[in-house]
């Protein structure tokens, strides 16, 4: 697997930015004004007690999850397909990751001293995505290389089949996707409810 990573340019930049981007969305809350930690804090506190009183409706949570995650890998994926597509897949991939690295922060400041069970459980399914969605945005970066290759650099490749493993790539990220969403919403439906 190392040996993976070292032997690949593009693998070794996207966990190097990843890692970077990650450590700055969990370092971000220290550098934002109060007002802005205390509306995350509260929107967080109020989300928990809807979870408490069993208030939150899953189903529109689980529809607009789907919606976004949905979203989000269809436009990475057509990304892939353009030649300018790079900056703008790193960009959203990259907010996502810097999404979790606040979300994390702001669990473990609010609930980490009552309840880590709780921690582990909310954000099990979300890194996974996570993971997922880094893989898509790794083939869809290579698949957009490699068209510019093939356009600019005159460098001849089998564009068919490579098509064909990327639209693959993409059903198969898709289903795991949709089976992690799902996943998540039976936790937050049925699990999370109890542990507090």
């Amino acid at each position: 697997m190392l040996k993976i990573i070292k032997n690949n340019k593009t693998i070794s930049i996207l966990i190097l930015i990843t890692i970077i981007v990650f450590i700055i969305g969990l370092l971000l809350p220290s550098i934002l004004d109060n007002n802005t930690k205390t509306e995350i804090s509260n929107n967080l506190k109020e989300y928990i007690s809807f979870i408490k009183q069993d208030k939150i409706n899953t189903f529109n949570y689980l529809k607009d999850t789907l919606k976004s995650n949905s979203l989000l890998i269809i436009i990475i994926w057509l990304l892939g397909i353009s030649v300018i597509g790079i900056p703008l897949i790193l960009v959203l991939y990259l907010s996502k990751v810097l999404i979790i690295g606040l979300e994390i922060t702001f669990l473990i400041k609010n609930i980490m001293s009552y309840n880590i069970l709780f921690i582990i459980i909310y954000m099990i399914p979300k890194i996974v995505n996570l993971l997922l969605l880094a893989l898509l945005v790794y083939y869809s970066i290579s698949f957009s290389i490699l068209l510019v290759r093939t356009l600019f650099i005159n460098k001849q490749f089998n564009l068919t089949k490579v098509m064909i493993k990327y639209i693959r790539i993409f059903i198969i990220i898709s289903i795991l996707m949709l089976i992690v969403t799902l996943g998540e919403y039976f936790l937050e439906s049925n699990l999370l409810k109890y542990l507090f």
